[in-house]
């Protein structure tokens, strides 16, 4: 591999180096610059599959307890295409702008928004994780409302986001 990671991002520090070293005027910036980016794109890729695969053989080798499974991996795949929800201001009584992945505390002035009952299964869901997701209990029909939410959530955020078509399977098979 050209950009092989490494431990230590030496190989990190040095391409940074490198982008700061040579200045706009360089006749070598536009070349300098497709490598910083392939490299970034290439360092960020590296952690998506990791959690991609990570997440896989977690749930491969789990017997149990794996029902809010596609909830946090959903929201926390989030964090990787750049529209990790801000929990920053997150209080029982907010409300939850879903285009600002924000928090507020006054109704946004457009439909993509979440009341604050609602807007609490945020804050909850970015609280689990697979070691402890068994501990959250949620109904089926809770399960799905936060699937849907989750999906809405995702067609703000990434352009062309399909329908799913297999949302009655995903629904089925985490009962």
């Amino acid at each position: 591999d050209l950009f092989k990671i490494n431990n230590n991002n030496l190989l990190n520090d040095y391409i940074d180096y490198i982008g700061l070293f040579y200045s706009n005027e360089s006749k070598y910036n536009d070349f300098i610059k497709s490598i910083y980016d392939i490299y970034h794109s290439y360092y960020y890729l590296s952690y998506l599959y990791d959690y991609i695969r990570d997440s896989i053989l977690w749930l491969d080798g789990t017997g149990t307890g794996f029902s809010n499974f596609h909830l946090v991996f959903m929201m926390r795949l989030s964090k990787f295409i750049g529209f990790f929800p801000n929990l920053a201001e997150s209080d029982a009584h907010q409300w939850f702008d879903l285009r600002n992945s924000v928090f507020t505390a006054v109704r946004p002035p457009h439909p993509d928004y979440l009341e604050p009952a609602e807007a609490s299964r945020i804050a909850l869901l970015m609280r689990m994780n697979y070691k402890n997701m068994h501990l959250f209990r949620m109904s089926q029909a809770e399960r799905n409302r936060c699937v849907e939410i989750i999906l809405n959530y995702y067609r703000l955020h990434v352009p062309g986001f399909p329908e799913m078509k297999s949302l009655p399977v995903l629904q089925t098979l985490f009962r």
